[in-house]
């Protein structure tokens, strides 16, 4: 009788652990929760990129958890201000969205951020720097969760890419080291909400 006993205790506690330790596990990787043992799982929930002009970085998180701060490369003249005009050679400020994922990049890996954003279509219409037709083009683009005209004198093509190199400059694109661009691949898919600001 006590061996039966014995038996049935053991495998009520066995089965109370497992249930606990998968409890812990799943409410850990749910919440984002980091610590020993505990892994964030990429996805597309909760992922936001933040681009830092002032201090060159790039702060990846997930469910407000903070997965890597990255040292970045920005446009030449950002310090000069906001983004204007194609050619000014700065990196624009605002809310983006990652808007198309490039593997075939001249910069190793790209993800593309969805500048011109509606802000600056109204603003470019209103100093006639674009059309009628460009603006609605733009805030169509952006409305839709689309790729909004990159050939405007508004400029565009500005990437989060590979190919930085320590202490350099680009054209307005956000240049990271090509380690840093793998684990941006592996994160953000299309949609991934991406701030630039000061």
């Amino acid at each position: 009788m006590k061996e039966k006993t014995g038996k049935r205790t053991r495998r009520v506690l066995t089965a109370i652990l497992t249930a606990v330790l998968t409890l812990s596990f799943t409410a850990g990787s749910q919440a984002g929760v980091v610590g020993p043992g505990a892994k964030i799982k990429p996805s597309t929930n909760g992922v936001t990129i933040y681009v830092s002009k002032i201090n060159k970085e790039v702060i990846l998180k997930q469910n407000g958890v903070v997965i890597g701060t990255y040292p970045a490369s920005l446009g030449e003249e950002s310090g000069s201000g906001d983004k204007e005009v194609q050619g000014d050679r700065r990196t624009p400020s605002g809310s983006f969205y990652v808007c198309l994922k490039n593997e075939k990049s001249d910069y190793y890996l790209a993800l593309g951020v969805s500048y011109p954003a509606i802000p600056d279509a109204k603003r470019g219409y209103e100093a006639g720097l674009i059309t009628e037709e460009e603006r609605d083009a733009i805030i169509k683009a952006n409305e839709a969760g689309e790729t909004p005209p990159w050939d405007t004198a508004l400029g565009g093509a500005i990437e989060i890419h590979g190919d930085r190199y320590p202490g350099g400059v680009t054209a307005g694109c956000i240049a990271v080291d090509n380690s840093v661009m793998d684990i941006l691949w592996e994160y953000c898919q299309v949609g991934v909400p991406l701030t630039i600001g000061p």
